[in-house]
């Protein structure tokens, strides 16, 4: 895509990353509510129908249970949250969502291609980069990508159907570094405020505190394989709720 030019980034910090997306039952422990649309799920299934404010503020009540100092300034009123990063990301050592540079380096294990994959890694093919359709799901180094990812060539679509929507994490294949559902599944807000990529290297870059539009990073259970790669990111408004969206926490080490 447009915004996706390489460039040499440098991670200066080591850092934790939660090994699933975090879920409706510690969603819910922690804020005491459940938003998710898919609710019927189950409490081991990705919380979702959030927004990026909510996300942050659920990283602070994390913090606060750890004892660990809060990453973002909130104002809540009943079930609606409006957040502010307090500084630069990494020099935080409270709960926080991923800079999209944390995030992709998790995502890629490594890995130059597409998606990461056992072999070393997988490009897709003609036939499937906007497929979904099961035949068609197997990557150039032969991984199938239903192994690894919820997405809309294992997902039916049939609103009605209990098997429609977002799917119980830690099922599918996990990546090198042990993290489950990093393409599909429900799309993850990351730290950052959307911009266009530098074209020069970069060390340990995040994007814009006060941005309206921030960055959501792997895709999503409806999605195409095209759309779930590691490279692959998206802009929307940090206010916006949806039956895709959902995150994972980070903590710098």
């Amino acid at each position: 895509e447009d915004d996706e030019n390489q460039h040499t980034v440098t991670l200066t910090n080591d850092f934790y990353l939660m090994t699933t997306e975090v879920t409706q039952g510690l969603f819910g422990l922690l804020m005491g509510y459940n938003p998710s649309e898919f609710s019927s799920c189950g409490s081991n299934c990705p919380v979702e129908t959030i927004n990026w404010h909510s996300a942050a503020k659920m990283a602070n009540m994390m913090s606060q249970l750890d004892g660990y100092e809060n990453c973002y300034d909130c104002e809540t009123v009943g079930q609606n949250h409006t957040c502010l990063p307090r500084e630069n990301p990494y020099s935080c050592q409270g709960y926080r969502l991923p800079t999209e540079a944390e995030w992709e380096f998790a995502a890629r294990f490594g890995s130059d291609k597409p998606f990461w994959t056992p072999q070393g890694g997988g490009e897709l093919t003609t036939d499937n980069f906007e497929s979904c359709d099961q035949a068609d799901t197997i990557l150039s180094d032969g991984t199938n990508l239903t192994n690894i990812a919820w997405f809309c060539a294992n997902n039916v679509e049939d609103p009605q159907s209990i098997a429609f929507g977002a799917k119980a994490v830690g099922q599918l294949m996990p990546n090198g570094f042990g993290l489950y559902d990093m393409h599909g599944n429900v799309y993850e807000w990351v730290h950052d405020g959307y911009a266009q990529y530098p074209t020069g290297s970069v060390t340990d870059p995040y994007g814009d505190n006060d941005a309206v539009f921030k960055v959501l990073r792997g895709g999503r259970w409806n999605f195409t394989p095209r759309e779930m790669r590691s490279a692959e990111r998206q802009q929307q408004s940090g206010t916006l709720v949806y039956n895709t969206l959902g995150f994972r926490l980070a903590r710098t080490k």
